[in-house]
């Protein structure tokens, strides 16, 4: 689990369900995402509230990014031949 505090809240990064959580410094959760069956690495929660997140499918890199109601709204997969 990897987390970063920022402005009072904290983005939780559970690989272990592929959720990701945010939660307030009381630690009160304020929202929850469920990634997608990929193999999750890392999430980012941009100002304007878009989870982005990287992971693996098929062992080629998926950059995805997400609403606050978890509906995906872009998904890329690299190709093997392109760089990430």
């Amino acid at each position: 689990m990897i987390a970063e505090v920022n402005d009072g809240l904290v983005l939780i990064s559970d690989y272990s369900t592929n959720n990701v959580a945010l939660i307030n410094i009381d630690n009160t959760l304020v929202n929850t995402w469920e990634i997608n069956d990929y193999n999750f690495f890392r999430a980012y929660l941009t100002p304007d509230s878009i989870l982005v997140t990287l992971s693996k499918s098929d062992n080629l890199p998926v950059l995805q990014k997400y609403d606050w109601n978890g509906l995906i709204l872009w998904s890329f997969i690299f190709q093997e031949d392109e760089c990430l």
